[in-house]
């Protein structure tokens, strides 16, 4: 039928190789123990950073950062309007030049000092003189 001479000597050679294989399966392999080497410890290291960060990221919470202007806390209409108020003007008894020391509609406290009256000019000379020149403190 199908078994020829050709057949028979594919046949014998295949089994002469499966019988060297099982002479050969007495080798014991010896199992080497894990090794650490410097880049598994790295790499242990680095995961364990990130779960440690990605872990603190979801449980804590977070900041959130607001600018903050001055005015009201709901919202910062502007509105025009006119205020009418009783003012008196109060005279000096010294003429000169006037120096303020505050802002025009700031507010001030009781018996502070709002402005000042040179009344010989040295001050307005001072001043021009300074001008050009850099401050100075004295």
């Amino acid at each position: 039928m199908f078994f020829t001479i050709e057949n028979a000597n594919i046949y014998k050679d295949f089994f002469i190789e499966e019988q060297i294989l099982k002479k050969n399966n007495n080798v014991v392999r010896f199992h080497r123990p894990f090794q650490l080497n410097i880049g598994s410890v790295l790499c242990v290291i680095i995961f364990i950073y990130v779960l440690f960060h990605v872990f603190t990221y979801f449980t804590t919470d977070n900041i959130t950062i607001y600018e903050v202007t001055q005015g009201t806390i709901v919202s910062n209409d502007t509105y025009q309007g006119l205020a009418i108020r009783q003012e008196t003007v109060v005279p000096t008894d010294r003429d000169g030049s006037l120096f303020y020391y505050c802002k025009n509609g700031s507010r001030v406290g009781v018996k502070s000092r709002i402005y000042s009256v040179d009344t010989d000019g040295a001050l307005v000379k001072k001043l021009t003189e300074k001008e050009g020149q850099p401050d100075s403190i004295s």
